[in-house]
């Protein structure tokens, strides 16, 4: 672990710094859940664990080939006859519901879940982690019709030999290291020429 904060330029006291209020954050918000569902039930020790609802997984690799999408779930809270899956972020939440990408991914996920589950996964949820706010998305025929289509669009990019347009707003390639490499039409051609990456290998945690 040392070697790979070496290799990034990170000294592990600021890591620890940045990480530590996430993950007492995290911690608290476990315990809470453990000992609400015990107040409820009043089970305690094992029975306690076997009968949790909902259980939460960390990390969680999933892989739908409906879909040729495979993610990695920030959290999946496991209800024992369905799952939610939960996505963590931080920065700036908005005022009301999640931001377009947010919905976007989280929605997928609540679709990969549905063809691993094989039943209808309602809703997902967005945890803002700054303002310790979780908000839901619920499914709709409307959204699962948007993810699919997505998905297409993308298939059919990733088959074309053509460049895509750029992004309309420069501002949002400013702060990115590759964005002289990126608008540079002949080196972008070569490339998309050369390299083809399977959908089914893209992740959508991030």
């Amino acid at each position: 672990m040392e070697a790979s904060l070496i290799s990034l330029n990170l000294g592990a006291p600021s890591v620890y710094e940045n990480a530590f209020p996430s993950l007492l954050q995290e911690a608290n918000s476990r315990a809470m859940n453990t000992f609400s569902f015990f107040e409820k039930t009043g089970f305690v020790g094992e029975e306690l664990w076997e009968k949790l609802t909902p259980k939460i997984h960390s990390e969680v690799r999933i892989e739908s080939e409906e879909l040729q999408l495979v993610g990695i779930v920030d959290q999946v809270h496991d209800y024992g006859e369905y799952a939610v899956p939960v996505e963590l972020k931080t920065g700036k939440m908005p005022k009301e519901g999640v931001w377009p990408g947010h919905r976007i991914q989280a929605a997928a996920y609540a679709l990969m879940f549905e063809e691993i589950q094989g039943k209808p996964v309602e809703q997902a949820v967005v945890h803002y982690l700054d303002g310790n706010e979780k908000r839901n998305i619920m499914m709709n025929p409307f959204m699962r019709e948007e993810i699919i289509g997505l998905v297409e669009e993308i298939q059919e990019l990733l088959s074309n030999t053509l460049l895509p347009e750029y992004c309309g707003s420069m501002r949002k390639c400013a702060a990115c290291g590759l964005r002289k490499e990126c608008y540079n039409p002949t080196l972008m051609q070569n490339f998309l020429t050369s390299v083809r990456v399977p959908i089914q290998q893209r992740l959508l945690s991030g």
